[in-house]
């Protein structure tokens, strides 16, 4: 998302643009087929005190988030215009130690991971006050499998509907490897983005109730598995008896 502020062209063309050329063909062969877009959390931007939902306002902050609004917004409207047959994912931040090193809870995890092997001393973050509500890969690869054999298209919020701070997964993340936060971390105001989403509450209620899906995987589960470098697919700790 950071790199979206610096080639906001390059977001939208690799963002949009492909979404609505699958939709495009979607329409005009007059395809059964069940097209799913992979939306995101940060096309609501910054709403706090707002639950949001399927049918929140989208008021993106970044190019990446105005990208997947666009998006977002363009699957709906062939759905509802054209009768496409096309789901939209309003995905949270899912993990899984697959992600990139650029990543903000990869970056916290190699980092804590140096200073404890003794290669680092300090880790630099931007604001660890920003809380976003976090899942696991795989139960979001379920969450699509079930969107896309659904009998009906339509939009779904997947999030574990509980937020936490970076700091809360800093805290974590330092405890499981026996670290003092307050002496490892630092603040970087260069890190800092141009805008940013500072809270997020989400309402995944309509997937829990049409389709039948809820996250496995608690917070504490999640930066487990990635201290362990555990792709999965296991029993998360918070369901083991």
């Amino acid at each position: 998302m950071a790199a979206s502020f610096r080639e906001p062209m390059v977001t939208m063309d690799q963002i949009f643009q492909p979404v609505v050329a699958f939709l495009e063909v979607l329409k005009e062969s007059q395809s059964p087929a069940h097209f799913f877009n992979a939306a995101s959390t940060d096309c609501f931007g910054n709403q706090p005190g707002v639950r949001l939902n399927e049918n929140s306002a989208l008021q993106p902050l970044s190019p990446y988030g105005v990208a997947k609004a666009a998006a977002f917004s363009t699957v709906r409207n062939y759905r509802t215009s054209f009768g496409v047959n096309a789901s939209n994912g309003i995905l949270t931040n899912h993990e899984s130690p697959l992600r990139g090193a650029g990543f903000v809870t990869q970056k916290i995890i190699n980092g804590l991971l140096d200073i404890r092997s003794g290669k680092a001393k300090i880790l630099s973050l931007r604001s660890t006050t920003i809380s976003r509500d976090w899942l696991w890969a795989g139960d979001v690869a379920r969450a699509i499998t079930r969107i896309a054999e659904a009998s009906e298209a339509g939009d779904y919020v997947i999030a574990s509907g509980k937020s936490a701070t970076l700091q809360e997964f800093v805290n974590l993340a330092c405890d499981g490897l026996g670290l003092d936060p307050a002496e490892v971390i630092s603040r970087e105001e260069s890190l800092v983005r141009p805008s940013e989403i500072q809270e997020i509450s989400l309402n995944p209620g309509k997937a829990n109730r049409e389709l039948g899906w809820a996250a496995d995987y608690t917070l504490e589960d999640i930066v487990s598995a990635l201290l362990h470098g555990d792709v999965g697919p296991q029993i998360p700790a918070s369901k083991k008896p």
